[in-house]
């Protein structure tokens, strides 16, 4: 068989002789035999990934199987996770877009809006300098909009001031 496989390797584009050989060889036959159940359903599914990759790889334009290994080498070659039927499977939105459970959880579906940075740091710093030259914490809080607006801002500035007065005041 390897003589055969090496004589059509000069004519087939590699996804066509890559699937012979899966054929001609019994590879999935074989691996069935071979592998553990546990590790079965994968080691099948990673051949079928090869093909797939062989097939979709630039469109399969490879014309040599030395040009679709260092082809191969570039990229790497994602095999979808086995279905066992019996598992929990947690997947993304679009990862699960098109399939269908029995059971679905959506998790986090109503997050809480992110949050506007209210403190930051400030450091004079300068390249040739062996420390910084200054340094400020800055804090803010954001100000009430619309109606009785104002009501809001002079309560924030009394906090502020409070707040400046615990951090002085001994």
């Amino acid at each position: 068989m390897l003589a055969q496989w090496q004589s059509v390797a000069r004519m087939l584009p590699p996804h066509d002789l890559l699937d012979r050989i899966v054929a001609d060889g019994e590879l999935r036959e074989r691996l069935a035999a071979l592998v553990p159940p546990a590790q079965r359903a994968n080691a099948l599914a990673t051949v079928d990934a090869v093909l797939l990759q062989a097939l979709a790889l630039d469109g399969g334009r490879y014309a040599t199987p030395y040009a679709f290994v260092r082809a191969l080498k570039r990229r790497t070659i994602t095999v979808p996770a086995a279905d066992s039927g019996d598992a929990v499977r947690l997947l993304t939105v679009h990862g699960a877009k098109g399939l269908e459970a029995e059971w679905v959880f959506v998790m986090d579906g109503d997050p809480e809006a992110a949050r506007a940075e209210t403190a930051t740091l400030l450091v004079d710093w300068p390249v040739q300098a062996a420390a910084p030259r200054r340094c400020a914490f800055v804090y803010s809080e954001p100000l009430p909009a619309g109606p009785g607006a104002g009501d809001g801002r002079r309560a924030a500035r009394t906090r502020t001031r409070g707040a400046q007065r615990a951090c002085t005041w001994r």
